[in-house]
């Protein structure tokens, strides 16, 4: 999914795939900047640590800042019984969409 929607600047659709397969999310938002859709279920699909390198660098994206537990790096995530991912590492560049994840235990 690298790079995906990377330039769609008019592109702002609701999201359901199925991500449970997905190594590489880098750049997939990366200058769509009318996008801003809740993504907290595609943290739900990881079985493993994926790479959102710039995922939502230069897009629409509300929250790129540093992520929480009730937020995640997952845009508008507004469900509180959402499990989301644990992050791993954190740098300066967060603000850029950079940051590795692996799904929470059960």
């Amino acid at each position: 999914m690298e790079a995906m929607f990377r330039g769609a600047t008019a592109f702002n659709q609701p999201l359901s795939f199925d991500t449970a397969k997905v190594d590489y999310m880098t750049e997939m938002f990366n200058g769509a900047t009318a996008f801003n859709q809740d993504l907290c279920h595609f943290g739900d699909n990881f079985s493993q640590p994926i790479d959102v390198e710039g995922m939502f660098q230069n897009s629409g994206c509300s929250n790129k800042n540093v992520p929480t537990s009730a937020s995640g790096p997952w845009c508008a995530c507004r469900r509180s019984n959402l499990r989301i991912p644990k992050i791993l590492r954190c740098d300066k560049k967060l603000a850029e969409g950079i940051v590795y994840l692996e799904r929470d235990g059960p």
